[in-house]
């Protein structure tokens, strides 16, 4: 697809491409197990195993030119599915060793699929959208590794890696794309609901994932007419909804000019992730848009006008269950930013008099207000909607049931024992291990992992979706009472 720059539409995608992949058929040595070959209508996939689960890595989903929408991609040849998917371009530190290994690719549109050994098909699928504020992370960091979640639980995972930044936001609807993020997670869905059964899911259940960033996105993909329907529950986790609407100033001030989306056709991949400074420095003087100044934009392919939210989210009910909420104390992940806070966090007066209610009123105003609103709106309409608050960790610790808390619990693994990359907000994992009592974690992590699985596997009716003592609160869906009187 060719993008247009004289102010014109952009054409919609063409039919699926169909190209030679890189990959070679041959298995190796390895004995022949029920999942090592997987011929879907998307292509063959030559698997891994390890850890007692079944991997195809790094499938591309869709392929795009540069500020374009996706366009769905199949394999002429057999590919072999060993490679973990690339991240998108972005700014990281020095020690995010796990990201610089998996390598940059603006062409980042692939998914990996994650499956038991055993024989079962027809197993619930549940799509994870990585978070990271729309401008950093991917779907194959070991932060998201799925393993133990897909041995305990017998389900299918797959994690998603899209367009980040202004690979993939900020667009202007005109001389490109203005959600080509969003696009991908789209063509991302689709691809799962066409090609899980060959992997051994149930394409009738599918379960959309995500965090921060992540769970914004599954919250916008439930308005997307053209995957209506193949998505039956959704688990948005702290999406940050207080910010992400009412930006159309914002978006108008921020958002390149044609003349400088031609000169961001002919810059490196580099270059146009240090772009992003020059975006955060102007959305600084737009109130909470500096929040998160990346993110998909309403009114512009494929989200409806702002205007039309409440409505097309009460339309939701009945075809989707949602269940979504926060941690207790999620602006706690970004006190360290602010020195003085961090300062004043040491000591009991200043923790309790200053940071905690800086703590609780961010977290209200970002996070926890508007998902308790919107899921209202969706059980008034007659839906099936949960919230949930997740509060497992020590009381005293300043980074405590903080943003991403509920992630090491989920997707337990090395990733957040001993490596020093950011986690978020410039939080390792090891830092973010501390505030857990590690004789509880064992069994508060197999406890929420039976939760989402069973969420994922069975929605609201399954008996594993439950509160948790200490680790999880859980209103229950909600309907509403019928008026006396009134069909």
């Amino acid at each position: 697809m060719t993008d247009t720059s004289n102010g014109t539409a952009l054409p919609q995608p063409s039919a699926p491409a169909t190209e030679p992949a890189a990959g070679s058929s041959a298995p190796g040595n390895r004995p022949v197990g029920p999942w090592d070959r997987v011929s879907a209508p998307a292509g063959t996939f030559e698997t891994v195993r390890q850890g007692g689960v079944v991997k195809a890595w790094g499938i591309r989903y869709a392929r795009a030119e540069r500020f374009g929408a996706p366009i769905a991609y199949t394999y002429a040849e057999p590919f072999t599915a060993d490679t973990p998917a690339p991240a998108c371009p972005q700014r990281f530190d020095e020690t995010d060793l796990e990201l610089q290994r998996l390598g940059f690719d603006e062409h980042c549109q692939r998914l990996t699929v994650t499956r038991p050994e055993n024989r079962r098909s027809g197993l619930p699928v549940m799509v994870w959208i990585h978070g990271g504020s729309y401008i950093g992370g991917a779907g194959d960091l070991p932060h998201y590794d799925p393993t133990a979640l897909v041995q305990e639980q017998d389900l299918v995972v797959v994690n998603v890696t899209y367009r980040l930044g202004l690979f993939g936001y900020l667009g202007d609807g005109r001389t490109r794309e203005a959600n080509p993020g969003l696009l991908d997670q789209v063509e991302a869905v689709k691809w799962v609901h066409q090609n899980i059964e060959a992997f051994g899911g149930d394409p009738s259940r599918i379960t959309i994932a995500g965090q921060s960033a992540g769970g914004h996105a599954c919250w916008d993909l439930l308005l997307v007419p053209e995957i209506q329907g193949m998505i039956r529950r959704a688990i948005p986790q702290s999406a940050p909804l207080g910010i992400v609407h009412g930006r159309r100033r914002a978006w108008n001030a921020i958002t390149p000019g044609p003349e400088k989306t031609g000169r961001m056709r002919q810059a490196t991949t580099t270059e146009l992730a240090e772009a992003e400074s020059v975006i955060n420095r102007k959305a600084a003087f737009h109130g909470r848009a500096a929040l998160m100044p990346f993110s998909p934009r309403y009114g512009q392919r494929p989200l409806p006008p702002e205007k039309l939210l409440k409505k097309r989210w009460k339309e939701l009910a009945g075809k989707v269950d949602v269940l979504m909420g926060t941690t207790a104390r999620e602006a706690a992940l970004y006190t360290g930013r602010v020195p003085l806070l961090e300062v004043l966090a040491g000591f009991r007066r200043g923790r309790q008099g200053v940071v905690e209610p800086i703590v609780r009123a961010v977290t209200q105003f970002v996070y926890a207000a508007d998902n308790a609103i919107w899921a209202q709106r969706l059980a008034n309409a007659g839906g099936r909607a949960g919230l949930y608050r997740f509060v497992f960790g020590k009381p005293d610790a300043a980074l405590s049931c903080c943003h991403i808390a509920e992630l090491p619990l989920l997707f337990p693994g090395t990733s957040w024992t001993e490596s020093g990359e950011n986690a978020g907000a410039g939080v390792t994992g090891p830092d973010l291990m501390k505030t857990f009592d590690a004789e509880a974690l064992d069994d508060a992590g197999r406890a929420l992992r039976a939760a989402w699985a069973g969420f994922v596997r069975d929605g609201f009716d399954s008996k594993d979706v439950r509160a948790i003592p200490d680790v999880l609160e859980l209103l229950p869906p909600r309907t509403p009472r019928r008026k006396r009187g009134r069909n």
